[in-house]
């Protein structure tokens, strides 16, 4: 069984899907109410901790650079913590919040000093370059879902975010990020290396796209009838 895992990571690393030096997993496994409860502690103390900071930095995030400076520094720690391969677990369920403030701290900057469509495609960037650099494959199908949610709302945001949009923007928003996912294996052998988050990131993209093609079929998969339904031409 070892040999054929080695095999597989060998081709995984020859199609460059892996990177090198890509070595087998130990066999200590943590065991799932273990992770769920650490996670579960984690995430209570995230809520005062982050609090904390954000009465510490709360003068920083009133100047036009401040919501910036925070967003780069929570989500440069962050990563470097869930990068890390031997950081116990506690602390790294710790950093998962940290990427959302982060991430936050700078649509708070991008949307209040740019327009709503640049900032969007911005926010998207970030999300699918954090997707890239973490080793958690659900977090990156989770910033797959953010990087599309953000395309999509880039294209339907001349309406306002206060107006619902016409169907044909929903559409074209549908149609344009399934036309993103399809043309995507021709862009694979840019990210040398890193074709398993490519991979992970590309899963939460084709869930978005599922998501709003079924709630622009409306009641064909009951998700418009939930919704209230979209306006029609």
């Amino acid at each position: 069984m070892a040999d054929v895992l080695d095999d597989v990571i060998a081709r995984a690393q020859a199609a460059q899907l892996l990177p090198e030096g890509t070595t087998r997993p130990g066999g200590e496994q943590r065991p799932w109410p273990v992770v769920l409860l650490t996670a579960l502690g984690a995430w209570l103390a995230a809520v005062p901790l982050l609090g904390m900071v954000g009465l510490l930095l709360g003068p920083l995030i009133n100047n036009p650079l401040g919501p910036y400076v925070v967003g780069v520094l929570l989500l440069v720690g962050s990563t470097v913590v869930l990068r890390s391969r031997q950081v116990p677990l506690f602390l790294e369920q710790l950093a998962v919040p940290g990427v959302l403030v982060g991430g936050g701290a700078l649509g708070f900057g991008f949307f209040q000093h740019l327009p709503h469509g640049v900032a969007s495609l911005l926010l998207a960037a970030v999300a699918v370059g954090l997707a890239l650099l973490l080793r958690q494959a659900w977090l990156q199908a989770l910033l797959g879902v953010a990087a599309a949610s953000l395309t999509g709302l880039a294209v339907i945001e001349p309406r306002g975010w206060f107006r619902a949009p016409t169907w044909e923007l929903m559409w074209f928003a549908a149609h344009l990020l399934l036309a993103v996912a399809a043309v995507s294996p021709w862009w694979q052998g840019l990210w040398r290396g890193r074709g398993a988050a490519f991979e992970s990131l590309l899963s939460g993209w084709w869930l978005t796209v599922l998501v709003g093609l079924a709630a622009l079929a409306g009641m064909t998969f009951l998700v418009g009838g939930v919704m209230g339904g979209w306006p029609r031409r």
